[in-house]
């Protein structure tokens, strides 16, 4: 079985930024796992009062996750100083499409782990 090395790097969908930036891509590893946390509100709930002014969301939290080698991730980095894994839509943060073939690729590292 051979070793290799992973790094985990986390964003969520909901803040304000505008293209959710990873950085440190030139470290040493050998796959890079991307998991970028997007929400949905699934219920308001009431916070106490019984007051309809008084209801907060409620959110179901659904992580993504993205798995590329490192020639992959500084590939899909370009030029730019770091990696931008979503674009804003009507306002919203949307993953970028060009992710898409990572998703949930666990093979490429099962299949590096048994190759000598």
């Amino acid at each position: 079985m051979k070793v290799v090395r992973v790094q985990v790097k986390t964003t969520t969908l909901w803040n304000e930024s505008t293209n959710n930036s990873i950085a440190g891509l030139e470290k040493g590893y050998d796959f890079i796992v991307i998991v970028i946390v997007d929400r949905k509100e699934i219920v308001e709930v009431a916070a106490g009062s019984g007051e309809t002014d008084d209801l907060k969301p409620e959110y179901d939290y659904i992580p993504h996750f993205y798995i590329m080698t490192k020639k992959e991730a500084m590939t899909e980095k370009g030029s730019s100083k770091q990696l931008g894994v979503s674009r804003k839509v009507n306002k919203e943060s949307v993953i970028k499409e060009s992710l898409r073939p990572y998703l949930n690729a666990w093979k490429k590292i099962t299949h590096a782990t048994h190759v000598s």
